[in-house]
């Protein structure tokens, strides 16, 4: 039909890469895989549709897992524990889950940030304070806690957790700061042990 995917002009595409603001598409969620930045974001999603237009057709897209997820057995896997799914009798996720104190997890972050807990589960979305539960998250979610664990333990909604997930995790890989936050408090929690 076009050439190029933003040159169609009823494509979400076009909101996904700001050419088009769109009262249909909520290109936000999408972009927050691809950088911590909206222009980053954008560059790295356009990067992505065209390195997926040259593969061409690949059937194995088109295969869901019970019909609602694609992807992978192994992304699948993250998928579900991601967002709270854990098949029954996984002994290996359980362990996760049991290694997981959140207890320890505050302590080690209020050790080595120096904000107290009640700064951490407060509202405030300074920066650092931010980039400090962010870190915690990922941490968290490493060592098998679900959204709704991290949610209570800094006294945030399970989808802002989620959200928050996500934005870390594209930071990490931007930030050479959010990474060193993240294994500050992974070494921390091995301290602690």
């Amino acid at each position: 039909m076009t050439r190029r995917a933003q040159d169609f002009r009823y494509s979400s595409h076009r909101a996904y890469l700001g050419l088009d603001e769109s009262k249909f598409v909520d290109a936000e969620p999408v972009l927050r895989h691809f950088g911590a930045t909206k222009k980053l974001a954008r560059e790295r999603f356009a990067l992505f549709v065209r390195a997926g237009i040259k593969l061409g057709h690949n059937e194995e897209f088109y295969r869901a897992d019970e019909g609602r997820i694609l992807g992978s057995e192994d992304w699948i896997a993250e998928t579900k524990n991601r967002i709270g799914e854990i098949p029954r009798g996984s002994r290996l996720q359980a362990k996760r889950r049991l290694e997981m104190d959140p207890r320890a997890l505050m302590e080690v972050a209020e050790r080595l940030t120096g904000f107290a807990a009640e700064e951490l589960r407060s509202g405030k979305k300074t920066r650092k304070i931010v980039a400090v539960k962010e870190s915690m998250i990922i941490v968290g979610r490493e060592l098998g806690a679900s959204n709704a664990d991290m949610a209570k333990l800094l006294s945030l909604d399970a989808s802002v957790v989620s959200r928050r997930y996500e934005l870390g995790k594209a930071k990490i890989a931007d930030s050479q700061e959010a990474r060193r936050l993240v294994k500050r408090l992974r070494a921390g929690l091995e301290q602690a042990r």
